[in-house]
């Protein structure tokens, strides 16, 4: 160390201090002597910080492992609380119900599960991506995106409303209310409730495959909540739930279309062109298989109320000359079913909505396109008599593309005159209900199936 390095310091801040005195205080700051004189105190002191982290340590780790065991007596003490809470609650409501199967004819007490178990708004009971666009990968409960000035904002993960009154609820559970009322309830609820499910992820399988059970744990075992899993159950006094259901809202999850047709890289021309429409054509035959379970519904007298929602995001498919033909198509793949349920069923009322935002800010109610009468409906069966499906005879090829290389169906030349002609309509994006009538011929009854299709 030299004079310059510290003539800035505090050796100088005494202005009478001439240079001898100066010289004098540096040698003793610097000083070797010095130096090694202080060396074990300053070791003595880091001893000292040593021993004090070590304690500092096994103290938290003390603290931590009290911290496990309270939460471990608390989580212990609020299941004890609820094992005991809900004894006493299950016999309470087990002598009030008993009661009142004792005492209270069944029209009453039926009027009593009305006033329980119905209501006002759509139940849920679809899965994950009930409430969210169809998407190949899930995203992550709690993700967080950074904002400005600190702020986040989280990806909440959705659920039902807290308030309705689902599946899972504890007034149908045998051990609160006996097996009979339980039964009776179930089927109030059911019969009375309009659900609302969707096509993705086997949702609508999951639904007919649901069972109003009363299991070893008294639970109803029904059905995967949305953002749920749970696993189906077999249990005694198994009724499936479909054949009490009578109002059900479906929706059909098709804002992915453009991904699905466009997910692989294919190569630029007509085999690419040829690839995209295969593609197309399969995601199509899934969605339209995704509702053959429909078809178990059962058949009564009272009416059978069927609210489809078709829910599409147009604006993702890259060819904007693509997008029309595309909705032709998805309702050329639906337009066979809802034909059957609303003829093939006694007393079937659909109603069909398309739902897309680059469309029209608001639901359109497109159930008037379906204007075949029972009739015309059964003369096409008839003419389609042997063959599995037609649904693929109608479909519109991309445009470069020969509807005759193996397809079936029409070109994107046709699409005008098709849509006069069998569905009464001018543009399918703009009319909601038909404005000439179907004439038959070349676009019905019988369409354009390739050699050999059954």
């Amino acid at each position: 160390m030299s004079l310059s390095d510290v003539a800035g310091g505090d050796f100088l801040s005494d202005d009478s201090m001439d240079t001898e005195e100066f010289e004098q205080q540096f040698t003793r700051v610097t000083s070797p002597e010095l130096d090694a004189d202080h060396t074990p105190a300053t070791m003595e002191q880091l001893c000292a910080l040593e021993r004090e982290l070590r304690e500092k340590r096994r103290r938290v780790l003390q603290l931590r492992h009290e911290y496990e065991q309270a939460v471990q007596d608390e989580q212990s003490l609020a299941s004890a609380i609820e094992d005991d809470l809900a004894f006493h609650g299950a016999s309470e409501c087990l002598e009030l119900t008993e009661m009142m199967c004792d005492i209270l004819p069944v029209e009453l007490r039926e009027m009593i599960y009305r006033f329980l178990c119905i209501e006002e708004q759509l139940i849920p009971v679809g899965p994950y991506f009930h409430f969210r666009p169809y998407s190949e990968y899930r995203p992550l409960d709690g993700l967080a995106s950074a904002l400005s000035s600190g702020r986040d904002q989280i990806d909440h993960t959705e659920k039902p409303d807290p308030t309705i009154l689902m599946p899972d609820s504890h007034i149908f559970n045998y051990k609160y209310v006996g097996l009979a009322v339980a039964a009776e309830m179930q089927a109030a609820y059911f019969a009375n409730n309009t659900f609302s499910i969707c096509d993705v992820e086997d949702g609508i399988a999951e639904f007919f495959q649901g069972v109003i059970s009363l299991d070893a744990g008294g639970a109803i075992g029904i059905l995967n909540m949305p953002g749920d899993t749970s696993a189906m159950s077999h249990m005694r006094m198994s009724v499936r739930a479909f054949k009490l259901v009578r109002k059900l809202q479906i929706r059909l999850k098709l804002e992915h279309f453009g991904q699905a047709a466009d997910a692989r890289d294919l190569p630029p021309g007509p085999i690419g062109i040829r690839e995209r429409y295969a593609e197309e054509r399969n995601f199509l035959r899934q969605s339209k298989n995704a509702l053959h379970k429909l078809q178990s519904l059962p058949r009564g007298r009272q009416p059978l109320q069927l609210e489809f929602i078709i829910m599409t995001d147009l604006s993702d498919i890259l060819r904007v000359e693509d997008r029309e033909r595309c909705f032709i198509n998805i309702l050329e793949a639906y337009r066979n079913m809802f034909y059957a349920i609303k003829y093939d069923h006694e007393n079937a009322i659909i109603t069909v909505v398309h739902h897309d935002e680059s469309v029209s800010p608001f639901p359109r109610t497109l159930s008037a396109l379906w204007s075949l009468t029972k009739e015309q409906w059964e003369h096409e069966k008839a003419l389609n008599h042997g063959k599995s499906t037609w649904t693929a005879d109608f479909y519109l090829a991309p445009a470069l593309l020969d509807a005759s290389e193996g397809y079936g169906g029409f070109p994107a030349s046709e699409q005008a005159a098709l849509l006069r002609e069998r569905w009464g309509i001018e543009n399918v994006l703009r009319d909601r209900e038909p404005k000439l009538p179907i004439i038959e011929g070349r676009y019905w009854p019988v369409g354009n199936g390739p050699p050999g299709w059954m």
